[in-house]
């Protein structure tokens, strides 16, 4: 799994052991946030008015202190590409969330780790079904997956149960999102493999055969019917 996507799956496992013995997936000390189901305040790509791609910056570093629930605000700043984030916890638990700006102008993305209090169905009935579909183990028992919707643009994380016996339903719970500019996604869709989503079922067999990075793919069949 390349680059930009398995750069978000290495922050996110950072992001849950920075404060815990134990890396837990599911917890229900995580953001307890249902917004990307029942649109309060905004649907995504937005949330709590902020959203990637045109929100600016310094709108965005305003805002966030000014959340009641959120707390411990951390900045991190690279001053040599202007690359920043701040890092953030939900009341008194664990880090779960961060945004980020590639430029220092635009608030770029925005992620999350909620409580598991969302199921796949209901984020489908809103949403559609997703364009693709990765996972990785985090421990023997443990997935994240991704599934990524290209034109909201998020990608979504769901818990399963290990890749070799893991499966994806309808009930399956929804741990984390990441709101996305749309050139973030395009820079996602250019440099990493993933599988095409086709239904619910055996993580095994829903990413049997190979993976394809979807911009490659596009212009090959683009190519073909010219």
């Amino acid at each position: 799994m390349p680059n930009r996507l398995w750069g978000l799956i290495i922050v996110i496992v950072l992001l849950i052991t920075a404060c815990a013995p134990v890396l837990e997936l599911r917890n229900d000390a995580y953001f307890q946030d249902t917004s990307l189901v029942d649109g309060e305040p905004c649907f995504a790509p937005c949330w709590r008015n902020l959203t990637p791609g045109e929100t600016t910056w310094d709108e965005a570093e305003a805002t966030l202190p000014t959340f009641e629930d959120v707390s411990n605000i951390k900045r991190v700043r690279n001053r040599d590409t202007g690359e920043e984030i701040y890092n953030f916890h939900y009341g008194e638990g664990p880090q779960c969330c961060r945004i980020y700006t590639r430029d220092g102008s635009t608030l770029a993305s925005l992620l999350l780790l909620v409580a598991p209090e969302m199921s796949l169905d209901a984020v489908i009935e809103q949403y559609g079904e997703p364009q693709y579909i990765q996972a990785t183990d985090i421990t023997d028992d443990q997935s994240f997956v991704t599934l990524v919707y290209v034109d909201v643009p998020m990608l979504l994380y769901i818990f399963a149960g290990g890749v070799t016996d893991g499966e994806i339903s309808a009930d399956s719970e929804v741990i984390g999102t990441v709101y996305m500019a749309p050139s973030e996604m395009t820079a996602l869709l250019n440099e990493t493999a993933m599988f095409t989503w086709n239904s619910y079922g055996v993580l095994n067999q829903l990413m049997s055969g190979e993976a394809v990075i979807p911009a490659s793919a596009n212009n090959e069949e683009s190519s073909d019917s010219d």
